[in-house]
């Protein structure tokens, strides 16, 4: 009786592991985003297009290069912000003022 009760215990848990591997992934994009879009990522939306401002020596946080492109923490910020812009309006996004 008491290897049968075992028996029983294992295959309800492997079921039950099995079950959840049968989930869904989640979706890639926030479903908690709102419906209608106003302000800046309305614009974003709406131009397709988004401008960085930065100064030109304000080591380390933003400088030009060697080749006169901007460059520093503030710049990876705002491209990371730009990056989360476009997961939320569900559209890519140019960057002017940056490249």
């Amino acid at each position: 009786m008491k290897m049968l009760c075992m028996a029983f215990l294992m295959t309800a848990c492997a079921a039950a592991f099995a079950a959840d591997d049968d989930q869904p992934s989640p979706p890639v994009y926030d479903t908690y985003a709102p419906a209608t879009l106003s302000g800046t990522l309305a614009k974003a939306r709406d131009s397709g297009s988004i401008a960085i401002g930065y100064r030109e020596s304000l080591v380390p946080f933003s400088y030009l290069d060697a080749r006169k492109w901007p460059i520093g923490y503030s710049i990876e910020l705002c491209k990371s912000l730009v990056s989360a812009i476009e997961t939320s309006i569900h559209k890519p996004v140019n960057i002017h003022g940056c490249r």
